[in-house]
């Protein structure tokens, strides 16, 4: 799994993720990198803040990956890893391509305004209910994007 963050909440987040994998006894490594914003409308590099980000003044955002031993603990860090930044107010994205919280009200949430202009993009490709079903998925429906 890997999370995007804003700079400013990497130490609060980094410390909730330390908390979360020492007490769900996590069996790996925290991996964190800084990258570039994306303007890309769904990208997990997106940041909260997209609006301040242009070609021209990129921004900076860090991702934090995980990478671990198929355990239960490890499962259940990834759980806590979640809940907890919910309870702390520290909003984050998700890698497509990885592990995903399979939360279509999340997905709502980390995305906002941006969910609905992918979505009206999507329409506008696929206008027919027939098109939208065939370019599905079992995951696109349970986060909700397959409309």
């Amino acid at each position: 799994m890997e999370l995007g963050f804003e700079l400013a909440d990497v130490p609060r987040a980094a410390a909730i993720l330390g908390d979360a994998a020492e007490q769900n006894l996590y069996a790996g490594v925290l991996s964190f990198r800084f990258v570039r914003t994306s303007l890309a409308t769904l990208a997990f590099t997106r940041s909260p803040n997209v609006a301040l980000a242009s070609d021209e003044s990129p921004r900076i955002v860090c991702t934090v990956e995980t990478y671990a031993l198929s355990t239960d603990g490890t499962t259940a860090a990834l759980d806590a890893f979640w809940t907890n930044l919910d309870a702390a107010n520290v909003p984050y994205t998700l890698h497509w391509g990885q592990k995903l919280r399979a939360d279509a009200a999340w997905v709502r949430e980390a995305y906002g305004p941006a969910l609905d202009t992918w979505l009206a993009q999507r329409r506008k490709w696929l206008p027919t209910a027939d098109a939208r079903r065939l370019f599905s998925s079992d995951i696109l429906d349970l986060m909700g994007l397959s409309t």
